[in-house]
C-alpha cells in the first residue's frame, strides 16, 4: 500500500484527483480466492487505450523505477503527456504494480532462463504487456507490438525476439498459463491471496526479480 502511495505522487506531482482504492475481503475461502484471482475481466470503466508509444514508455519507465525501489523525487515524469495520456499511463501502471505478483507467475512459466536481476526495464516491459493483454481492453497484436516498439525505445534491443515471443505465448496459451497459476496456488494458499489482492508493497522486489 505505501509502494503505491508513492507511486500516485510519482505520477501526479502537478495533478489533482482521487482514485478508487481496491478493498481487501476480510473473510474468503481459498477455492473462492483462486477463482477470483484468476477470472479478471475488462473494466467498462477504463480510460481507453490511446495511440502511440509516449504513455505506455513513460509508463514503463515508472514501473521500472517503482519496482527497483526508486525514490519518489527522483521518479520519471507523466507530466509531458496530455490529460488522456497521462490519465492511461496512471492507469497502466497502477495496474501493473498491483497485479505484480500475478503477473510475474505468468513471466515464470513464460521464460526458460529467469531474467537478470538489473533487467528491470525489460521485466517491466513483459509486465506491461501482460497486464494489457489480461486485464485492459488493448487489441493483443497493439499490447504485443507496441510493447516491442517500447523495448526498442529504451535500446533494448537484444529483448525484442523475447518481449515479442512472451506475449504471443500469452495470448495462444493464456488458460494453460492460468491453470498453472491456479494448480501453484492451490499447493500454497498464501500465493494465492497475493494473486488476488495484488500484494505489491510486500512482494514487488522479490516476486518481480525473477526470484
Amino acid at each position: 500500500r505505501r509502494l503505491l502511495d508513492r507511486l500516485r505522487n510519482a505520477c501526479f506531482k502537478s495533478t489533482s484527483g482521487s482514485t478508487a482504492r481496491g478493498q481487501t475481503p476480510t473473510s474468503i475461502g481459498l477455492d473462492s480466492c483462486i477463482e477470483l484471482s484468476f477470472h479478471t475481466r475488462p473494466n467498462p470503466w477504463q480510460t481507453p487505450p490511446v495511440s502511440g508509444l509516449g504513455p505506455r514508455l513513460a509508463a514503463v519507465r515508472v514501473i521500472a523505477h517503482t519496482l527497483a525501489g526508486g525514490a519518489t523525487h527522483s521518479a520519471p515524469s507523466l507530466d509531458h503527456l496530455s490529460t488522456q495520456e497521462r490519465a492511461y499511463a496512471y492507469q497502466l501502471t497502477q495496474g501493473t504494480l498491483n497485479a505484480a505478483p500475478k503477473l510475474q507467475g505468468y513471466l515464470r512459466q513464460l521464460l526458460t532462463t529467469p531474467l537478470k536481476v538489473k533487467e528491470t526495464e525489460v521485466k517491466a516491459v513483459i509486465l506491461a504487456g501482460l497486464y494489457q493483454l489480461s486485464a485492459m481492453r488493448t487489441p493483443d497484436h497493439a499490447a504485443v507490438n507496441e510493447s516491442v516498439e517500447v523495448a526498442k525505445k529504451l535500446k533494448k534491443t537484444w529483448s525484442l525476439k523475447l518481449v515479442n515471443a512472451c506475449l504471443r505465448r500469452f495470448t495462444r496459451e493464456r488458460e494453460l498459463l492460468e491453470n498453472g497459476l491456479r494448480e501453484r496456488a492451490k499447493r500454497t494458499p498464501q500465493l494465492a491471496l497475493q494473486y488476488h489482492n495484488g500484494s505489491v508493497a510486500r512482494n514487488c522486489e522479490g516476486n518481480v526479480s525473477g526470484k
